[in-house]
């Protein structure tokens, strides 16, 4: 395949602050996907967040959702590819979240559905979370009366959620005994500041291996690939493609990291330097 790729971060990358996609993006993009632009995104958000905020735009590839523990296509939500924990490293994690006193909300796929199960509403980020979900209608959402029901489907994420100094010391020793095995992230809910998620996925679930699948169902290779991120979660994406674009807005790491630079997410940054550099031609 001959053509160009371009993947996006969503949260602070191609959405607003607010966590929307601007009318003029969403009217761009289309535009240029009817040209032929080879476009997908690449989100620590479920599909169905995925395909909420991105009603109306026509995506024809897959995305990667959940950092990589899932490709799905965006039209069905069917799960083309599915990188879950494994049982046994899952009850090892289980079993030191405990020792912190922390009981995750649990993501996972259970042959039939995607499911999001809670067992409690300690804190107010938790509370925000789970007000969030209902307020947006998000099917997968459902109380589990046991840990055991929980983690009976293929869990594919543990999202904690708590304040920066409750999940530091949790943080370094998960990383301690399991960075070879998961992959685990610590970040600040950008719409609910002051409250940080850890989560974790298995090492597959990472949005480096997740284009390196999707470029291998698409038939693009790595020197095609152009990746626009901000966060410390699209490192390893940056470190992959051919053209690394960060956001104005983005991590001074992750900046750093960039062979490129654009506009923030408040400018349609992405869209604009699809406009300008696709093919090389204004559009």
């Amino acid at each position: 395949m001959n053509s160009e790729l371009f993947i996006s971060d969503l949260d602070g990358t191609l959405l607003d602050d607010r966590g929307n996609l601007s009318s003029y993006s969403r009217e761009k993009l289309n535009f240029l996907m009817e040209q032929g632009l080879d476009f997908t995104v690449a989100s620590a958000r479920s599909l169905f967040s995925i395909q909420k905020l991105l009603k109306g735009v026509n995506i024809r590839l897959p995305v990667i959702e959940f950092n990589g523990a899932f490709i799905s296509d965006f039209s069905t939500g069917e799960h083309l590819q599915i990188n879950s924990i494994p049982q046994e490293i899952l009850e090892e994690i289980l079993l030191d979240l405990a020792t912190y006193r922390q009981v995750p909300l649990i993501s996972c796929f259970d042959g039939k559905r995607d499911r999001l199960f809670y067992l409690e509403i300690s804190n107010e980020g938790k509370q925000w979370y789970i007000e969030d979900r209902k307020e947006k209608k998000d099917p997968r959402l459902a109380w589990a009366e046991t840990l055991e029901e929980a983690i009976s489907a293929e869990v594919v994420c543990l999202t904690i959620i708590d304040r920066q100094e409750r999940l530091l010391e949790l943080n370094g020793l998960l990383e301690a005994k399991y960075s070879d095995r998961v992959e685990i992230h610590l970040i600040e809910n950008q719409y609910s500041p002051g409250w940080f998620w850890l989560t974790v996925h298995d090492r597959k679930a990472s949005k480096d291996q997740g284009i390196l699948t999707l470029t291998q169902i698409t038939g693009h290779s790595p020197d095609q690939l152009t990746v626009f991120g901000d966060n410390f979660n699209d490192l390893k994406m940056f470190s992959f493609a051919q053209r690394a674009v960060a956001v104005e807005n983005g991590q001074p790491r992750v900046k750093k990291a960039a062979t490129h630079l654009t506009g923030s997410n408040g400018e349609d940054g992405v869209v604009k330097f699809i406009l300008k550099n696709w093919a090389g031609k204004e559009r």
